[in-house]
């Protein structure tokens, strides 16, 4: 499938359990240090204990118009969100295999992540960000640069497109 980038807009993506460790926190509070966040939209998918707290966040630092909570969806709608979307934002801090990174280099997302882990052996510059766990203030302004560079820089998120597909691949 032909994943046209569109300048200037950056659709991301969180599908998981909305439990601390996952990291979505981490991405409301990246974003939220953003100065310009035209054109970024995130949806999370998924549901657990947090998801009130989350919510709840997201309104606290004015991010209404930027993250849409979905909840759990059927199969086939997550798919289709994985088509959609253009980068995948996983800020998780513990995740020992991370099979949603899978689903999303599948789907040719270049994806945003903690190097920790599961993901720390899977993404690499070719196909997204690693980022390592270092201190939080530092975390959060790493997962805010690496998802601005992927709304302006439409040549890289072609070019790490195309290796997440062959990541999952070889």
């Amino acid at each position: 499938e032909n994943r046209r980038p569109l300048r200037g807009r950056l659709r991301l993506l969180f599908v998981g359990r909305l439990v601390p460790t996952k990291g979505v926190r981490f991405a409301l509070e990246s974003l939220a240090r953003m100065s310009d966040r035209s054109g970024i939209t995130l949806d999370v998918i998924g549901t657990g204990r947090e998801r009130a707290r989350l919510e709840a966040r997201a309104r606290q630092l004015g991010l209404e118009s930027v993250v849409r909570f979905l909840g759990r969806l059927p199969r086939h709608e997550v798919d289709t969100h994985y088509r959609n979307a253009d980068a995948f934002l996983f800020p998780s801090v513990r995740e020992p295999s991370g099979n949603v990174l899978y689903e999303a280099l599948s789907h040719g997302l270049p994806v945003v992540t903690c190097q920790h882990g599961g993901p720390a052996h899977l993404v690499n510059s070719s196909c997204g960000f690693a980022i390592p766990p270092v201190g939080t203030s530092e975390f959060l302004e790493r997962i805010a640069t690496a998802i601005q560079t992927l709304r302006d820089d439409i040549q890289l998120r072609i070019d790490m497109s195309a290796a997440a597909r062959h990541r999952v691949r070889y």
